[in-house]
C-alpha cells in the first residue's frame, strides 16, 4: 500500500533526479540494450572485464574478470564476432556453450553452458543492485 508508493515515488525521484551516477543512467537506459539476451557479460575485444551481478556468466562461479573468451558454440571468436556469437538467436532461455582460456590468452580451457536471460532481467537486477 503506501509503503510501496512512498518507494515508487522515491526511485523515480532518484532516477529523474539524475542522483545516480552518470554511468549508472547510461547502463540502466532500456535503449542501451540492442539485442534481447545477454549472458551478463562485459567484455575488451575478447577478455573479460565485468561481471554483471544476478546474470548467467556471475552466476555459474567459472567466469573472472581477465579471462578470454576463445570460442562459442564450438566457433573460434576474435574481437568483430564474438558480441555476435554471444547473442547467438537471441531468444531468452537458449543454451549457449563459452570456453574461456582462465586468467589469460595461455590460461586452462574451461567449457561453460550458460542459459541466455533477457536482458531487461539483467536491467532489473542492475538497477535494484546499484539503487540499494
Amino acid at each position: 500500500g503506501e509503503c510501496v508508493c512512498r518507494c515508487e515515488e522515491a526511485i523515480d525521484l532518484i532516477l529523474t533526479s539524475k542522483v545516480l551516477h552518470v554511468e549508472t543512467q547510461l547502463q540502466t537506459d532500456p535503449d542501451e540494450f540492442k539485442s534481447r539476451t545477454t549472458v551478463g557479460i562485459m567484455i575488451n575485444d575478447t577478455t573479460i572485464d565485468h561481471l554483471v551481478v544476478g546474470g548467467p556468466a556471475y552466476n555459474s562461479n567459472v567466469f573472472k574478470k581477465g579471462d578470454v573468451i576463445v570460442s562459442v558454440d564450438g566457433k573460434d571468436v576474435d574481437e568483430k564476432n564474438v558480441s555476435a556469437r554471444l547473442i547467438g538467436d537471441d531468444q531468452p532461455g537458449s543454451m549457449v556453450t563459452v570456453t574461456l582460456a582462465k586468467g589469460g590468452p595461455k590460461g586452462e580451457l574451461v567449457s561453460v553452458d550458460l542459459l541466455r536471460m533477457a536482458t531487461s532481467e539483467i536491467q532489473d537486477r542492475r538497477k535494484m543492485f546499484e539503487l540499494f
